[in-house]
């Protein structure tokens, strides 16, 4: 019954994850979005003004192929929050103030900066093969950060990669400077439950409504072994009462 347990706290999680993005279109996880929500309204401040980075970057239709790895190589920057300076000081005096119970990076930027250009990048640079919200005001901002952390090329082959110094590959493998390599296949590359980018959230929802269901169907499986082995116990139980009383 712990197995069931634990399965419906799933369930549960799962459940209130949909809620949640069934009510915006942004893909960053519920506590995420409850923590800037709490943060907006003790300092009156309208959420759309703390963008998290995922909410404002989206991989080309064009580069499908890539989004697993490029959502892995750039998932804590897009779940990490924006904040404009002239909050600034109201915003650290209130983080300080509060147990945010998780991690959380944000980010003092620049708004309304001046945009770099990808042009001197190779064409398969990381950060070319992302759409930036043009109507954000964090637009050059987010250029310029893009372009220095995320110029990765992305390599075709395992012989593109070992030349090159700042590289990934389709299956999620990352080099960095030459020497630094990291792999992280703790969650599947093509997993949307864990993709943060993106204008939309409906692929992300569609994922987790496939997981819910598989979830509730294994439930059941559960429940009905749970309901055989006490019928089975019962069962035996009364068996054994029966032998006792022939026994006298």
């Amino acid at each position: 019954e712990s197995e069931l347990k634990a399965l419906r706290n799933s369930i549960h999680s799962t459940e209130e994850e949909l809620k949640s993005l069934k009510n915006r279109k942004s893909s960053i996880p519920a506590e995420y979005i409850k923590l800037r929500h709490d943060l907006c309204k003790s300092i009156d401040l309208a959420e759309d003004e703390l963008p998290f980075v995922g909410e404002l970057l989206q991989v080309q239709e064009e580069d499908a192929e890539w989004e697993g790895a490029l959502e892995r190589l750039l998932h804590g920057f897009g779940i990490s929050l924006l904040i404009p300076k002239y909050r600034y000081n109201q915003i650290i005096t209130w983080m300080e103030k509060h147990s945010l119970k998780q991690r959380l990076v944000y980010y003092s930027a620049e708004t309304d900066e001046f945009p770099v250009d990808f042009e001197d990048l190779p064409e398969e640079a990381a950060c070319r093969k992302l759409m930036i919200r043009h109507d954000s005001k964090y637009f050059g901002w987010l250029t310029a950060e893009l372009k220095q952390r995320f110029n990765h090329v992305c390599c075709e082959s395992i012989n593109d990669f070992k030349k090159e110094k700042f590289a990934i590959t389709k299956g999620g493998q990352v080099k960095l400077g030459g020497k630094r390599h990291e792999k992280d296949d703790r969650f599947d590359i093509n997993d949307r439950r864990r993709y943060v980018l993106g204008f939309s959230n409906l692929k992300k929802i569609g994922a987790l409504e496939a997981e819910l269901e598989d979830l509730k169907t294994e439930e059941k499986r559960i429940q009905r072994e749970i309901t055989k082995l006490k019928t089975n116990r019962k069962q035996c139980l009364e068996r054994q009462q029966a032998i006792e009383l022939l026994k006298e």
